[in-house]
């Protein structure tokens, strides 16, 4: 569901936070071309569909953690496995928060805002951590930009590799 989706959202989507006119009115390329997708046979279907399938891959990562820690197969030999999962779990994460931010409408920069404000008020280099992440202070024109890259090149990629590196521990412990 999310790379099926994801990949129809791709080919329409415009990460780019440049005024646009839509329906008379001035709005960023994002934000029209999220309207223009729900103007699409499916197209908000699809949106849909992406934003719930993300909701159920962190449940469904939280319950395969829930029964891994209570029934103890965390432990040795398995203890590598557990790290890789729970990185899989941020990684997951990280996904979900800077895909939040890809309609740029009110609500998402709002959200999107606050995590700004929270990586910034780390001790000594939060600051300098969220103009990183963020591409600068935040809101600024390439942060979409940034997002958009890490949503749908880095972190799946990233994603795909920890996957293939944790089943591979685990059919090599059977």
């Amino acid at each position: 569901g999310l790379v099926t989706t994801g990949i129809f959202l791709a080919f329409f989507y415009e990460p780019s936070t440049r005024l646009v006119t839509f329906q008379e009115q001035s709005v960023p390329a994002a934000f029209a071309s999220v309207l223009q997708i729900n103007e699409l046979t499916l197209g908000l279907i699809a949106r849909r569909i992406h934003h719930w399938s993300a909701h159920i891959m962190i449940a469904a990562i939280l319950v395969h953690m829930g029964r891994v820690y209570f029934t103890g197969a965390y432990k040795r030999p398995r203890d590598v496995n557990w790290v890789i999962g729970s990185g899989l779990l941020l990684l997951t994460v990280m996904a979900a928060f800077v895909g939040y931010l890809l309609p740029f409408d009110e609500f998402a920069v709002t959200a999107t805002g606050i995590g700004y404000n929270i990586v910034s008020s780390i001790p000594w280099v939060g600051t300098d951590l969220a103009n990183l992440a963020f591409a600068g202070p935040f809101p600024n024109q390439y942060t979409v930009p940034r997002f958009y890259g890490w949503h749908v090149m880095l972190i799946p990629l990233l994603l795909a590799g920890l996957i293939g590196i944790h089943l591979l521990i685990l059919f090599k412990l059977k």
